[in-house]
């Protein structure tokens, strides 16, 4: 199956989109009218310096691209995210205080973190020896950094439920009928250095808890994957949406994701949405001119964490928090 993404270093790689004949957006506000009634509350600052956008010359052009840049602990009050220092390196944040970074990386080109279950480690991908793969480090230590793949080209780790294996996505561009096909496909591997083994295909799979089941994304679709037997099931195919990085509620019954309305605006920009599990119920929850993108959900499933350019007048991206209930 194709997925219809941008790929960069052989990573997914999000394009932030933008034209000379757009209107000039006005970053500053921390909410618009449309999200009158929420509580949203800033978890980094400018001077953590999240490692949330880049530029690069593609198609004769400077554009801007997102990365997957953080993510949240379900065992503990803490986040893990990118900071631009010396490269992208990890740094630990104490929800309950603001000034508790803790570096945990360094001379690293770091992306895609993620906690383990118990937070005791986090995975991560690392450029080394010309090749995205994944890594895992000591959350609390910051040592011991082990490589658990070897093939390259893989990105969006996640731990399985056991803190055993990890799940992670997989490009390749295969040569078919005198053009090359770019592919997702859906991968795990454990801590042993086993032979690693496909499950099926699409991008940034989000766990459902208990089950064997995953959320990926295909042609801006969202799906379920099954991961024994490999089946998908499409549940959600609107027109006008493209979907991306799904986050699954820790109960299950909800899936959060960021996405491009493309029947609201002509302008390219990605807001937070929030789906029942079987495509029903669709919510829209930020309507930000900036960007808003990668939503997390909190420990308790009652607040959802996402990267915004709100409330600032450059348009920096930092960590923000919304309250759902």
């Amino acid at each position: 199956m194709k997925c219809i993404v941008l790929v960069c270093l052989s990573l997914v790689i999000i394009f932030c989109g933008c034209s000379s004949n757009q209107p000039k957006i006005d970053f500053s506000p921390t909410t618009v009218p449309e999200e009158s009634g929420l509580k949203l509350t800033q978890i980094t600052s400018q001077s953590d310096s999240l490692a949330a956008s880049y530029k690069q010359k593609a198609d004769f052009k400077t554009r801007t691209f997102i990365r997957e840049v953080y993510d949240v602990c379900r065992s503990s009050d803490k986040v893990v995210f990118l900071a631009e220092h010396e490269g992208q390196q990890l740094y630990v944040k104490d929800l309950g205080d603001a000034s508790s970074n803790l570096q945990r990386t360094s001379g690293l080109q770091a992306l895609s973190p993620a906690f383990s279950p118990d937070g005791a480690r986090i995975a991560f991908c690392c450029f080394r020896d010309k090749k995205w793969n994944v890594f895992l480090i000591d959350a609390e230590k910051g040592e011991d950094i082990q490589q658990i793949t070897k093939a390259g080209a893989v990105s969006c780790p996640s731990f399985f439920q056991n803190g055993k294996k990890i799940l992670y996505q997989r490009f390749e561009s295969v040569y078919e009928d005198n053009k090359f096909i770019d592919t997702y496909s859906v991968w795990s591997s454990d801590f042993e250095g086993s032979t690693p083994l496909q499950h099926g295909f699409g991008i940034s799979p989000s766990f459902f808890p208990g089950s064997g089941k995953v959320c990926v994304v295909d042609y801006g679709q969202l799906w379920i994957l099954e991961l024994d037997t490999g089946n998908m099931e499409c549940i959600f195919d609107a027109q006008n949406y493209l979907c991306y990085l799904p986050c699954v509620s820790p109960d299950g019954r909800q899936i959060a994701f960021h996405g491009i309305c493309t029947d609201i605006s002509p302008i390219i920009n990605r807001d937070i949405f929030v789906i029942d599990a079987d495509g029903s119920n669709l919510r829209r929850i930020t309507y930000h001119p900036g960007n808003d993108y990668q939503p997390k959900w909190s420990k308790d499933g009652k607040s959802l964490f996402f990267v915004s350019q709100r409330g600032n007048p450059e348009g920096t991206y930092n960590i923000w928090k919304v309250a759902l209930e």
